[in-house]
């Protein structure tokens, strides 16, 4: 995602911005689709543009977010 989004500049700074790529090395493609369509979340949307934590989080996959994000870090730092 690289132009700034308004509502980019509204998420707190400890919210994070997850991608597939994010997720791919964790989950597959398949089972997130389904994950997503399950929770009405909108899962073109996430492909395409990626989405925060804070939009995902309360759908019943937390633990799922939380890995993510968890992934995302280690691999931020080294």
């Amino acid at each position: 995602w690289e132009q700034i989004h308004d509502d980019e500049k509204d998420q707190s700074m400890s919210d994070v911005f997850l991608t597939i790529a994010d997720m791919r090395p964790l989950y597959c493609v398949s089972g997130l689709r389904k994950g997503f369509v399950e929770r009405g979340l909108d899962f073109e949307r996430f492909i395409n543009e990626g989405m925060w934590a804070s939009e995902l989080y309360g759908h019943g996959a937390d633990a799922i977010i939380d890995r993510a994000i968890a992934f995302k870090q280690d691999k931020a730092n080294g």
